[in-house]
């Protein structure tokens, strides 16, 4: 039999719930043990074994766990409304209404105001004129804010007329002084727009819009073109050493999954072979996708 393997991203929804009970997924990143299983209708349940406890949360099967787990730029885990310590696996529980976006940097955010909060500085940030903050629910991850040592990066939002499309208005918030620095509008035509760091560096992706950007100060951005036989952009990530990855699906070998790396903001992309040369440690979709093909391949072979 002729094998094709389909990203888990884009067979999540024709997934039923008897397949996933029945093959439950299960992957480890930085020392945690994390099982996706059945829920209820378009949800599924994401478990995370952390020595002799367990968390677990509830994700939509379309979106992927991106919405409720993610690996800081200092490699800390925020599962939910947990933010866990590597080593010790220290797990401290974020307060109603806050959400953690690094170890010691805490925000609260509503339409038009988000406040920041550190051990010594709490910042107030107001949205511009016609702007506002994108909507987010109790225990997901924000994915239009990132915390550095120095600085919290965040974006805004403005929604064109008539039009589901909206730009998006990047600003510098600096933890020293509060200081914002608002950068030029970002036009883009997806929904699932998500940003990212690596500490000193930003990228901004939407997998709807096949669209990825790079900026190293947070407010100035660049378009890096994807490779070229690019069908879907599954995942983004950079890494401390200064590289770029994506997860991609390939339109020119049916839709299989393929890693990309590049000299972070640019296009110089070279194809990796997963073995040799594996992902980040702390890049939790590709991990993911790694073991979706695993699991793919096993019932495949049941088959045969």
């Amino acid at each position: 039999m002729k094998r094709i393997l389909i990203p888990l991203a884009l067979v999540a929804l024709a997934l039923n719930s008897a397949q996933a009970k029945s093959y439950p997924l299960k992957y480890s990143v930085n020392g945690i043990d994390f099982t996706e299983v059945a829920h209820d209708g378009e949800n599924d349940e994401l478990r995370a074994t952390i020595g002799g406890s367990e968390l677990t949360t509830t994700f939509n099967r379309s979106r992927g766990v991106s919405d409720v787990v993610a690996v800081t730029a200092r490699g800390y885990v925020r599962f939910g409304k947990f933010f866990i310590s590597p080593p010790d696996m220290a797990l401290r529980k974020v307060a109603s209404g806050r959400f953690a976006l690094e170890l010691d940097v805490e925000a609260d955010f509503s339409p038009h105001r988000v406040q920041i909060s550190t051990s010594t500085r709490s910042c107030t940030v107001l949205a511009p004129h016609g702007l506002t903050f994108p909507s987010i629910n109790e225990g997901q991850i924000p994915k239009f804010a990132v915390a550095g040592s120095q600085a919290v990066t965040l974006l805004v939002t403005k929604l064109k007329a008539g039009s589901q499309t909206d730009e998006l208005v990047p600003g510098r918030v600096s933890l020293k002084d509060c200081k914002v620095v608002w950068g030029a509008a970002i036009a883009r035509s997806g929904f699932d727009y998500a940003l990212g760091s690596n500490g000193t560096s930003f990228w901004l992706s939407s997998g709807s819009a096949l669209t990825l950007k790079y900026s190293n100060n947070g407010t100035v951005w660049k378009h890096i073109e994807l490779p070229k036989t690019t069908h879907a952009l599954l995942s983004t990530h950079a890494s401390a050493d200064g590289r770029m990855w994506v997860l991609v699906s390939r339109a020119d070998q049916e839709f299989r999954m393929s890693i990309y790396s590049a000299p972070i903001g640019t296009a110089h992309w070279r194809e990796l072979d997963i073995k040799r040369d594996p992902p980040p440690q702390n890049w939790i979709e590709a991990f993911r996708e790694i073991a979706a093909e695993a699991a793919q391949n096993k019932v495949i072979d049941s088959r045969d």
